[in-house]
Formats: C-alpha cells, structure tokens, sequence
C-alpha cells in the first residue's frame, strides 16, 4: 500500500501531535510529501515504513512520525 492512497487524521511527532479538522490526503510532491498543506516529510530521510490497520509508521534519520489514518 502506499501511503498516497490514505487520509491522515492526525501526525503524531516525537515532541508533538496535531489532530486535523478533517482528514486530508498525503500529496507526492516529488522529493517530499506534504500533509494539509504545511507538513512535510522528506522522502530522502525515510529508512522505512510500517503500515497498520489506522495506523501508519514512518521511521525517518531523524525521528518517527506516526500517522493516523483514514483508509
């Protein structure tokens, strides 16, 4: 599965976590991914990722973000 095809309810950081309004789709921007318009994610980091029933890890050089997802 990849992660393009999912609504993101919530982003989950190491220091914090945002709950959305509504849930929003992950758009490919080429070298990143950007969530509700002002979260990103860089794809160059991710080592890997794990997906879950409504939840979404993605392992990163630098930290773990979790998404929780809408399928």
């Amino acid at each position: 599965m990849d992660i393009k095809d999912l609504k993101v309810k919530a982003l989950i950081y190491p220091h914090g976590e945002y709950r959305l309004g509504s849930p929003a789709p992950v758009l490919d921007e080429g070298s990143f991914y950007r969530i509700d318009g002002t979260h990103i994610i860089d794809k160059f980091k991710i080592k890997s990722i794990s997906v879950f029933d409504e939840r979404v890890d993605i392992v990163m050089t630098d930290k773990v973000v979790t998404l929780e997802v809408q399928q």
